[in-house]
């Protein structure tokens, strides 16, 4: 049941930066902890556990890091203090049946059977994909939002499958949690120049839909929705100028 409302949480909304999604933040001990829930606001209990069986990884999935679960979090034990941590789940939520998703009107059963002469309901399953720190511009992820020179926060680009998505709706979450939606160029392209003005946590989030045949954690899935996070601190210099 848990598992069904998460789900219609996720699809219901209008916008993405009040969707359930996953995000990786540097914790006071220094190491990166794995979150879930709506931005600035992590989700406990029964909730949290949705994400026990991601994979929370630098570079390569079979060097996964032990979760331990904490209050709101998960510890992951992972510095990021000169390379970037990732987190990979395809089990968060069951595929859901397209039909009743309300938000994704050309789902409709009688569509599908046009498109694809099948009888069956069409499923969607959800990727669950986040990304800390800025320590290189590599995307190893399915999607995932880099930046175009390591340790730059001011250039991104939208990156899927090794491609650059051009003109993908992107929100950035600032440290007082206000939310500015921005798109990449047709190059997948983002700048934050005029964005970034204060010190503190920043996220940019992100989902991309693929429809198709695909198989999602051993499920028979008709589409995939890849939804990203991207979460990086930012030290703005506020002393004065020196003439």
């Amino acid at each position: 049941m848990l598992k069904k409302l998460s789900l219609f949480l996720l699809l219901s909304v209008t916008g993405l930066s009040h969707a359930h999604m996953a995000w990786l933040q540097k914790g006071q001990d220094g190491h990166v902890d794995a979150y879930i829930g709506e931005p600035g606001e992590p989700e406990s209990g029964e909730y949290l556990d949705l994400i026990s069986n991601a994979v929370v990884f630098y570079t390569e999935k079979k060097e996964s890091a032990t979760l331990h679960r904490e209050a709101d979090h998960f510890s992951t034990g992972l510095s990021a203090d000169s390379q970037v941590v990732r987190l990979y789940s395809g089990t968060v939520w069951e595929p859901w049946v397209m039909e009743y998703a309300d938000t994704l009107e050309f789902w409709k059963i009688v569509w599908w059977k046009q498109i694809f002469n099948s009888t069956s309901i069409p499923r969607q399953a959800g990727i669950v994909e986040a990304r800390y720190g800025l320590a290189d511009s590599q995307a190893i992820l399915h999607y995932e939002i880099v930046p175009l020179n390591s340790n730059d926060y001011t250039q991104f680009q939208a990156v899927f499958k090794n491609e650059p998505l051009a003109d993908q709706a992107i929100v950035l979450i600032t440290p007082d949690q206000q939310e500015i939606e921005l798109s990449t160029d047709t190059n997948g392209q983002l700048s934050l120049t005029e964005s970034i003005d204060q010190t503190g946590t920043y996220q940019l989030a992100s989902y991309y839909v693929v429809d198709g045949e695909d198989k999602v954690a051993g499920n028979d899935v008709q589409s995939i929705m890849y939804i990203t996070t991207t979460t990086f601190d930012v030290a703005i210099n506020s002393a004065p100028e020196q003439p």
